[in-house]
C-alpha cells in the first residue's frame, strides 16, 4: 500500500489530524505574539534585553526565568539570586544571608 492508497476512514483521519496541526500552530503563533508583547511592557521590559543576550536564552526561556524569580531587584547581589533560583553546590541563600554548606561526600567505588 503506498501513501496515496488510503481508505476513506484513513483519509478522514489524516484530514482531521492536519486540521488539528494547523489549529495548534496558529495557537502557538498567537502565544508567541503575546509573549513578545508582554516582554516589551513593565515589569519585564527592563530585564529582557539583558536576559536574551545570554547564550541559550530566547524569548520563551527568558520570560520563564522572569516569571519564576519575580522581581529581580529583591536580590541584593547576583550570588543571592543564583542560589535562590538554581542549584548552586555549597551555597544556600536564606533571608538574604549566604550559608555555606558542607561539601557532599561523593566518593564512587
Amino acid at each position: 500500500m503506498n501513501a496515496c492508497d488510503l481508505s476513506p476512514t484513513e483519509r478522514l483521519r489524516l484530514h482531521q489530524d492536519l486540521d488539528t496541526l494547523e489549529h495548534v500552530e496558529k495557537q502557538l503563533a498567537d502565544l508567541d505574539g503575546e509573549l513578545a508583547r508582554l516582554s516589551n511592557q513593565p515589569p519585564w521590559n527592563l530585564a529582557m534585553p539583558f536576559l536574551i543576550q545570554l547564550p541559550g536564552l530566547a524569548l520563551l526561556s527568558a520570560m520563564t526565568v522572569l516569571a519564576a524569580i519575580g522581581d529581580i531587584t529583591r536580590f541584593p547581589t547576583a550570588s543571592n539570586g543564583e542560589s535562590s533560583f538554581a542549584p548552586t553546590p555549597g551555597r544556600l541563600c536564606v533571608s538574604s544571608q549566604m550559608i555555606m554548606l558542607p561539601e557532599p561526600n561523593c566518593s564512587i567505588k
